[in-house]
């Protein structure tokens, strides 16, 4: 992809290729160039040196691209791990919680039953005390 190759690539021929026509207008071979051309080769040998640095960068950053890319893919699959991990064990703690607030609750339940029934016992006892007292 890079131009360098192309420029002052071998020798110049000897007669030009087929099909070319040279003449008085034709551009000397690069080897009998004039002299006000040399500034331009040299601006040319400038240019394909740049495309080559170019070319160079954008293979670096293309690597880096792909290299960024990958670890977002691998960071985004350990978020999803580390999320449903962590989803997992605050369920866990809620299903605890909720177990030892049922568990209290039903101690509770336990014993406000108990103290009603101990009321009821005594209004019982009491009421039949009383029943028996009136009979005598």
């Amino acid at each position: 992809a890079s131009l360098g190759p192309l420029v002052g690539a071998g020798p110049a021929p000897s007669e030009p290729p087929e099909g070319a026509r040279g003449g008085p207008d034709a551009p000397a071979p690069p080897h009998e160039a004039p002299a006000g051309d040399e500034g331009a080769r040299g601006r040319l040998d400038a240019a394909v040196a740049q495309v080559a640095e170019y070319e160079e960068a954008l293979a670096y950053w293309r690597e880096k691209a792909t290299r960024l890319e990958q670890e977002a893919s691998v960071a985004q699959r350990q978020w999803a791990v580390d999320t449903e991990e962590r989803h997992s064990a605050d369920l866990r703690h809620l299903e605890e919680r909720l177990r030892d607030d049922l568990r209290e609750v039903e101690a509770h339940h336990a014993r406000a039953l108990s103290e009603i029934q101990e009321k009821h016992v005594q209004q019982v006892s009491s009421l039949a005390s009383r029943l028996a007292d009136a009979l005598q």
